[in-house]
């Protein structure tokens, strides 16, 4: 095939492999999802060959819905920050005449970016800036990379930031919370998929059915009708364990926490091998009752 700058034949399919120049199975072709597509892509380079790339749709429901992908076999061209769409025989003399530059007959549209926005421990408080006056609003999910219950999610997540974004004060973001364990701790996120909702210094929790529209309500109105407790202040420092991460938690946060949050902190220092005893005032405490410290189980 011959070459051409920066450029990727991206192709979605839907379980089984689109056959092209290669087997499925070849290292020469990509398997691309919304995690990787930016770097692998590679659309800021100057990297002169052609890659084939196949997406699963059926499993990548981000990219699907990024692409508007409605069909299957979908094939787009991608090339200096372009996509064209292909819509030719399904030939390798075909595609190859495409790639080289029939591409170029096709309209020319804009990559699509995705709605979502990826939080890190680093990125969390310098992109959101919750913390400070007349911030705009955050829908946050909290996920782990493994939580199929997450996975399932991602569609309805999806959808919802699409359409929040003709909403320019709420915003749609995730937060792995495995992989970044200061965000999980600080949010006191117990389960997988969290959705909460970071509004004038306040963290609203959505408790309701997976489903876009009620997720969008959630965000725009219905967040008022809900419980709230004030936004968690940033973890300083990086806990040496994650016994150090429990005990640093409950001191920013225990006073913050709703008594269902508390209980789930214990159980997790339960399990990391420790026994908490949390009153919110000792004055409240029965006649004759003291407040216990943390200590180490025997």
């Amino acid at each position: 095939m011959n070459k051409v700058s920066t450029a990727l034949l991206a192709v979605f399919v839907a379980l089984i492999s689109l056959v092209l120049a290669d087997d499925a199975g070849s290292s020469n072709v990509v398997q691309l999802t919304g995690d990787n597509f930016q770097e692998l892509t590679q659309l800021e380079t100057d990297n002169a060959d052609v890659h084939i790339a196949k997406v699963d749709a059926t499993d990548d429901v981000e990219l699907k819905l990024r692409f508007q992908v409605n069909g299957y076999p979908t094939v787009l061209f991608v090339k200096d920050n372009k996509m064209y769409a292909y819509d030719g025989a399904r030939t390798l003399e075909a595609l190859s005449a495409f790639a080289t530059g029939g591409y170029a007959e096709q309209e020319a549209k804009d990559i699509p970016t995705s709605p979502l926005v990826d939080l890190t421990d680093d990125t969390f408080d310098a992109v959101t800036r919750v913390n400070e006056p007349n911030a705009d609003a955050w829908l946050v999910q909290f996920h782990a990379h493994w939580c199929g219950h997450c996975k399932d999610m991602m569609g309805a997540m999806l959808q919802t930031a699409l359409t929040l974004q003709d909403h320019g004060n709420v915003h749609v973001a995730r937060v792995d919370a495995d992989i970044n364990a200061k965000l999980g701790m600080r949010f006191a996120i117990t389960g997988y998929p969290t959705l909460v909702l970071i509004r004038d210094g306040r963290v609203y929790e959505f408790d309701g059915l997976r489903d876009p529209k009620l997720m969008t309500a959630f965000a725009l109105t219905d967040y008022a009708t809900k419980d709230s407790r004030p936004l968690p202040h940033p973890m300083e420092g990086k806990p040496a364990t994650k016994k150090a991460e429990v005990f640093q938690t409950l001191s920013l946060t225990i006073s913050e926490l709703g008594l269902e949050t508390i209980a789930a902190v214990l159980a997790l220092g339960g399990g990391l091998g420790y026994t908490f005893a949390v009153m919110r005032s000792p004055k409240k405490l029965p006649k004759g009752l003291k407040p216990l410290q943390a200590k180490k189980n025997e």
